[in-house]
């Protein structure tokens, strides 16, 4: 992982943009510009495989813009944002809403399709923020919560099934106990940050 020290650099990265950008100061920066891996910051060289076409730090405008050109992370984003689209347009057509008399599964179920493919597109679309590591490490995180999500919420289905005879106090107890487990979890891993260190 960088230091803030090595973030500082990002400045220095967007000004050497050959005249196509205007700096960090007035917030114009432009994110075509493509980096090899030693220009990047050190919190971004974190696959020694992947040497060029990385983005220049950029706002959250140019991390938008970044849609319409070529580079490393782009299969990453569009592979991660179609399925993302492709579930929130069909899945009103597909859910058989009508037949599930469990108020809230078919919304948790919804969104625990969507937020690992939704926090991982935002984190490969905004990794480049010029705010540096600080905007990265949350984008992270934000991908994890969204894994974490699927695994946690997404089990509520089959659990649901498999203890749809029992009466409701112990459907009720089950979930509970269950999602207490989840959550235990998620704070266990939230304070593992040698995991952080490793992806």
């Amino acid at each position: 992982m960088g230091t803030l020290t090595d973030l500082k650099d990002t400045d220095k990265l967007v000004s050497a943009d050959g005249g196509h950008s205007n700096g960090l100061g007035n917030g114009k920066v432009h994110g075509s510009r493509k980096l090899h891996f030693h220009e990047v910051p050190r919190h971004l060289q974190f696959n020694k495989y992947v040497l060029g076409h990385y983005r220049s730090p950029s706002d959250w405008k140019g991390c938008l813009s970044s849609l319409f050109y070529l580079h490393n992370e782009t299969v990453n984003i569009v592979t991660h944002g179609l399925p993302a689209l492709a579930i929130l347009f069909s899945i009103s057509q597909i859910l058989p809403w009508d037949e599930i008399d469990v108020a809230y599964l078919p919304l948790i179920h919804v969104v625990s399709l969507t937020a690992p493919w939704v926090g991982s597109t935002l984190y490969h679309l905004f990794m480049n923020h010029r705010h540096g590591e600080p905007v990265y490490r949350g984008l992270l995180m934000g991908d994890m919560f969204g894994i974490w999500i699927a695994q946690a919420f997404g089990s509520l289905t089959p659990i649901c099934a498999t203890f749809y005879c029992y009466d409701d106090d112990h459907i009720r107890l089950i979930i509970a106990a269950y999602l207490g487990a989840c959550a235990f979890s998620l704070y266990k891993v939230r304070r593992t940050d040698s995991l952080l260190q490793g992806l």
